[in-house]
């Protein structure tokens, strides 16, 4: 499936999520498969149960698409193995550190990071419905090494608001962000010069504040706007900056992804005052792709 996670603008292989993999130990084994991206893009960590294994001293060796680890995993420990770009929250575990807020860090314990749910690859011809038994495409966390390090219970998640992009108020710890069907298609019924924040489309219905769409996919004027108010009585979407490129009439506007935000808060003393890293916690989504009418 073509729908990825981002961790920034513009979309593309530089800000595109890599995909977890995962083993179990079984006390022998220390090869372990990468399916979910090449090995090329393996991380510098793998985490199986609470040890975790180092690229830069040796713990790892990729070899093709496989990862060897200098001694085996015991057995029954649950693995992941992370790539190179990744979701990145990190706080402290005490209220009392001298630092000054942003919106990256709302506090000491604090951890907020925009994301983007996105289709750069094939939305000409896909679309993204609700998950089965869901009224929305789901995206959650997920907890891949169970009591290790962090859980459910430190994460949120929450929708991006539609115009400024700003974090929303977020759902509680581990409940299941439910974003829209990413469908939405039109023509475009006018040309457009470049410079222009508007675009008139056929039919604007479709569409709402806060979509990122993308205009005319796979050719030389393709790009991605964010659409922060739809006028579908005059089919006008205005978009958050002007255009780059002039488009025609025989163009399309395809809605291809949102923005959402995940917060992350570290119990007081999680870590005893001492730095860790943790890979257990995945960000994942669930929906029915189907091809377009």
């Amino acid at each position: 499936m073509a729908l990825l996670f981002y961790n920034n603008t513009p979309f593309n292989s530089g800000t595109a999520l890599d995909a977890l993999d995962f083993g179990t130990g079984d006390g022998s084994t220390t090869t372990f498969p990468v399916i979910n991206k090449t090995g090329t893009r393996v991380g510098s960590t793998v985490e199986f149960g609470s040890t975790e294994f180092f690229r830069n001293t040796g713990g790892v060796v990729i070899s093709g698409n496989n990862v060897i680890l200098n001694s085996p995993p015991i057995n029954g420990s649950q693995g992941v193995i992370p790539g190179v770009q990744a979701l990145v929250l990190s706080a402290f575990d005490n209220d009392s550190v001298p630092i000054v807020p942003t919106i990256n860090s709302p506090a000491p314990r604090q951890s907020a990071q925009k994301f983007f749910i996105i289709n750069m690859d094939d939305i000409a011809i896909k679309q993204h419905n609700a998950a089965p038994s869901s009224n929305g495409i789901n995206v959650f966390f997920a907890d891949n090494i169970s009591n290790v390090g962090p859980n459910l219970s430190w994460v949120q998640l929450a929708c991006a608001d539609p115009v400024t992009g700003a974090m929303m108020t977020p759902l509680a710890t581990g409940v299941t962000l439910k974003l829209p069907p990413i469908s939405a298609f039109s023509p475009l019924a006018s040309s457009i010069s470049a410079g222009q924040p508007l675009i008139y489309v056929v039919a604007a219905s479709g569409f709402t504040p806060g979509a990122y769409c993308l205009l005319n996919p796979g050719q030389v004027n393709q790009e991605e706007v964010h659409v922060t108010a739809v006028n579908t009585s005059t089919n006008i979407l205005t978009i958050d900056s002007n255009l780059n490129f002039a488009h025609t009439t025989s163009e399309n506007i395809y809605h291809n992804g949102w923005a959402a935000w995940a917060l992350m808060t570290v119990p007081v003393n999680a870590t005893n005052n001492t730095a860790q890293n943790y890979y257990n916690l995945g960000l994942e989504r669930q929906c029915i792709t189907i091809q377009r009418p």
